[in-house]
């Protein structure tokens, strides 16, 4: 079993979740098809964004002004 298996075992375990060979293969699967753009989220400099005033989540949201172009 590979690192990965095993960390989502005991992971799941501990919520009291039992799974099988076929739920880690599946899972990993998942993770691998997720995991690059999990990693660029995460390198992204998100505090450079806009944020959005005025929130309301009873009503969509305003458009973001274009932002500028680093020159």
């Amino acid at each position: 079993m590979d690192a990965f298996a095993e960390m989502a075992r005991a992971t799941l375990a501990l919520a009291g979740v039992e799974v099988s060979t076929g739920d880690l293969e599946v899972i990993g699967m998942v993770a691998q098809a997720f995991e690059p753009g999990i990693r660029a989220l995460d390198a992204a400099e998100l505090s450079q964004l806009p944020l959005e005033g005025d929130l309301d989540p009873g009503r969509p949201p305003h458009p973001a002004p274009p932002m500028q172009a680093d020159v």
